[in-house]
C-alpha cells in the first residue's frame, strides 16, 4: 500500500508541472483571441454607428423643407453621441438643397479605425470604415 501512495504522489507532481507548461503555452493564444474579439465587436459597432448616422441624416436631407446643414448636424450629433472620432461626412451632389424632386442624394460617412479603436492598432490600424446611403429627394 505504501508503494502505491508514493507512486500516486509522483504522478500528481508530474501532472502539476504539465498543467503549468500547458497554461504557459495556451494563455497567450487565449488572450490574443479575447482582444481580437473585443476589437472586432468595436469595429462592428463603428460600422453600425456610421450606418445609423448616414441613414438618419439622409432622411433629414431628402425632406423638402430641411437643409443640408441640418442633415450634417444630425449626422455629427449622432456620431458624437456614440463617441466616434475624426469622422468625415460628404454629400453628393454638393448642393442638395436646390435639387429637384426625384434626384438621388448620397451621404457618405467615414471614420478611421485607428482613432476609434480600444486596443492597440494590431488588427484594424490604418483602415478606414466608410458607409454610403442613397435616397431619393421628396
Amino acid at each position: 500500500m505504501k508503494i502505491r501512495r508514493n507512486c500516486i504522489r509522483k504522478t500528481k507532481k508530474k501532472r502539476r508541472g504539465t498543467a503549468t507548461a500547458e497554461l504557459a503555452v495556451c494563455l497567450p493564444a487565449i488572450v490574443l483571441i479575447v482582444f481580437a474579439s473585443i476589437e472586432c465587436c468595436n469595429m462592428i459597432f463603428l460600422k453600425q454607428a456610421l450606418t445609423v448616422a448616414t441613414y438618419e441624416s439622409a432622411r433629414v436631407m431628402i425632406r423638402p423643407k430641411d437643409s443640408q446643414s441640418l442633415a450634417l448636424s444630425t449626422a455629427q450629433s449622432l456620431l458624437a453621441n456614440r463617441n466616434i472620432n475624426d469622422e468625415t461626412i460628404t454629400f453628393t451632389p454638393l448642393d442638395t438643397d436646390n435639387q429637384p424632386r426625384g434626384t438621388l442624394l448620397k451621404i457618405t460617412a467615414s471614420a478611421p479605425c485607428s482613432s476609434n479603436s480600444i486596443t492597440p492598432q494590431w488588427f484594424f490600424g490604418g483602415n478606414t470604415m466608410s458607409v454610403t446611403t442613397t435616397m431619393v429627394k421628396e
